[in-house]
């Protein structure tokens, strides 16, 4: 009888101290899991260009301010008025596009220094590792500028620094 009685109380506080520790765990490691930054944005971006090697082809003259406004969605401006914006280059390509975690943005510019260049926005809110890669002739690299990363492409690598300087400068939140 006496262990019968003593299965009855402690049951059910096994049974709330098994769940209280399941909801603690998923409280606190759930999060870590979740913002782990993924180790290979560099190449998912490089996969995605190649993917739509035709949006390098495109002869397309997009209106700066369209840029402007899909640069909103990643909390970035320009630096300067809308004229500023023109001297990014010629914009080619500006299309949202499936990534994974989300939309993100693909922008082809052609700039005045450094040539065509490609860049792409990750969705908002993923975490990305700055790494440098390259496949297939072509070279990436992701930068941060405040807490929006973006992926630069460009079939010559010299030139990614120049266009991280560029972009930097043109940049703000």
């Amino acid at each position: 009888w006496l262990i019968q009685h003593i299965n009855k109380l402690t049951q059910p506080k096994l049974g709330f101290a098994a769940a209280l520790t399941f909801a603690c765990a998923l409280w606190f490691g759930l999060p870590f899991f979740i913002s782990q930054p993924s180790a290979n944005w560099s190449d998912i971006i490089l996969a995605h260009v190649i993917g739509e090697e035709d949006s390098l082809h495109r002869t397309d003259e997009i209106a700066s301010t369209k840029l402007a406004v899909a640069l909103k969605e990643y909390c970035l401006n320009i630096r300067g008025n809308a004229d500023q914006l023109g001297q990014l280059g010629k914009i080619r390509y500006l299309e949202h596009c499936p990534l994974p975690g989300g939309r993100g943005l693909h922008a082809v510019i052609d700039t005045p220094k450094d040539g065509q260049v490609t860049l792409i926005f990750p969705p908002k809110g993923t975490q990305v590792i700055a790494d440098l890669n390259e496949r297939e002739g072509f070279y990436s690299k992701i930068i941060r500028i405040n807490h929006t990363s973006i992926g630069i492409v460009t079939q010559e690598r010299q030139k990614i620094e120049s266009i991280s300087t560029h972009l930097h400068e043109k940049f703000v939140r």
